[in-house]
């Protein structure tokens, strides 16, 4: 059986890029502190700002085996990011050269295989489905109807949305229209209202979030995706309960993602946190040896 946890730990390790010189100095350890936090990451970072803001204590230590703030805090969380899309970014699985390195069907690589989609423009929408106005509002907005049966997914061209929710959809569409989109939407749920009293007294206010951010894309195409799926997801994938237009937030192998059919193919799309994407990839170069 393939050792999932060292191909994980090596395919992290083969990820890493150098830690930035500039934010490294060598200050000489003290004999005592007050106070040893151990987690360089956002919590423990922000404890030890408060801790001198607030509390006056600076003997502070902060222990981190890798760099600081170089993990979700760096690259997926919806508001410090890394990875907009320009020459100096470097997407969440792009050390590990996916394309070509899962080969399904007797051991020939399929038509794209498996590839990382990064960078997509992901916004994160909440609204009452029973608002006529303000689903009105999105569907002129993003030229369709958002699905409200569970599950399901509806777009045109480039641009879908995701149920998540009884109110929730994630609208994903090319990288680069996060801003637009986010933009446009608020604009369009902001419009005065007519019954704008006896909305605010009966309905949440909308939500309009980029979250772009939040997860990476990895597509994975041909006859045995859905086999190879099938090893670690729990949910059932065979064509008469998933196929296209289908969505799902699951596990697979133990890691929280959103699973999306787009095509008969099978072409999958999975959604998932950049803090777990080399798992996940490393799982299915694993997983995928014993198709």
């Amino acid at each position: 059986m393939p050792d999932h946890a060292a191909t994980h730990a090596a395919a992290t390790n083969d990820a890493l890029p150098d830690h930035p010189a500039h934010l490294w100095r060598n200050p000489e350890p003290r004999r005592t502190y007050d106070i040893v936090i151990v987690g360089g990451g956002g919590h423990g970072l922000a404890t030890a700002y408060y801790l001198a803001k607030n509390h006056g204590i600076t003997n502070v230590a902060v222990l981190e085996r890798g760099w600081l703030a170089g993990g979700n805090i760096a690259r997926n969380t919806a508001i410090i990011r890394s990875n907009y899309p320009d020459a100096r970014v470097r997407s969440p699985l792009g050390g590990m050269a996916l394309s070509g390195r899962i080969a399904l069907s007797g051991g020939i690589a399929l038509p794209g295989g498996a590839r990382e989609v990064p960078f997509l423009s992901q916004i994160d929408l909440r609204v009452d489905p029973t608002d006529a106005v303000s689903m009105t509002a999105v569907a002129a907005t993003l030229g369709f109807t958002v699905p409200t049966v569970p599950d399901s997914v509806a777009g045109i061209g480039d641009l879908h949305a995701l149920w998540l929710g009884p109110d929730e959809w994630l609208v994903v569409g090319r990288p680069g229209r996060a801003r637009e989109l986010e933009d446009r939407l608020r604009a369009a749920l902001s419009v005065p209202r007519a019954d704008a009293a006896a909305v605010s007294a009966t309905l949440a206010v909308a939500s309009v979030v980029d979250i772009s951010a939040n997860r990476t894309t990895i597509e994975l195409a041909g006859s045995s995706a859905r086999e190879l799926l099938e090893a670690g997801c729990p949910i059932d994938l065979h064509p008469r309960a998933f196929g296209p237009g289908r969505c799902a937030q699951t596990l697979l192998a133990r890691a929280n993602v959103i699973v999306w059919q787009t095509i008969d193919e099978p072409l999958y799309r999975l959604l998932v946190r950049p803090s777990f994407g080399a798992y996940v990839a490393a799982w299915l170069l694993d997983a995928a040896s014993g198709i």
